[in-house]
């Protein structure tokens, strides 16, 4: 569902060097981290991904346990709304 997502634009990694690939997303055992832009749309996005997911898969999201930690470049209060919309606490 994510590369379906980054094939279409609609998401888009982040650069791990000037020439390096993007990355959009690390998958560990029980933990998943997303690397999006900091635009609104990206993170309405993700959050579509990952109830698609729920419904498809029968898992549901733990939104008390997810965080959001945005890159210093983000203004502290930009970073705080798009946290409100995905529904999960900011982190420094």
């Amino acid at each position: 569902m994510i590369q379906h997502d980054e094939t279409n634009s609609a998401l888009r990694g982040v650069a791990v060097s000037r020439n390096g690939p993007r990355v959009s997303h690390l998958l560990f055992a029980d933990d998943t981290l997303l690397f999006v832009q900091d635009t609104k749309e990206a993170l309405l996005c993700v959050k579509n991904v990952l109830q698609l997911f729920e419904v498809a898969f029968g898992l549901a999201v733990n939104w008390h346990k997810s965080t959001a930690v945005f890159s210093k470049n983000v203004d502290k209060a930009a970073g705080e709304e798009l946290g409100r919309i995905l529904g999960v606490m900011v982190v420094d």
